[in-house]
């Protein structure tokens, strides 16, 4: 059986629609974090950690988050999973990107 992947991309995003501001922060995924419950090792297997954890919650996503928690003191309301193909999506419906 194939493991759950790990998180090639974390960025995290603070909107506020009061101030009309954006801000975007990304998270080397291999950061040296500790990891709540396992161990100290990089933040990109937060996420397969709490797939494989059938007493997690949540999964993979639940264990990003109180990852980021732990080490940032940063606490993530919503969480949004993009694969590849949804990533093209996004750049598609803002306008694309031309390659030569």
């Amino acid at each position: 059986a194939d493991s759950p992947p790990r998180s090639d991309t974390i960025i995290i995003v603070r909107i506020d629609p009061v101030a009309k501001r954006v801000d975007m922060m990304s998270i080397p995924r291999d950061l040296l974090v500790m990891i709540p419950g396992y161990y100290e090792t990089k933040i990109n297997a937060a996420y397969p950690f709490g797939m494989t954890d059938p007493t997690l919650p949540g999964g993979g996503p639940t264990l990003v988050r109180q990852t980021i928690l732990a080490n940032f003191g940063i606490y993530i309301d919503f969480f949004a999973e993009v694969d590849i193909a949804g990533m093209e999506q996004v750049i598609d419906t803002l306008g694309g990107i031309v390659i030569d």
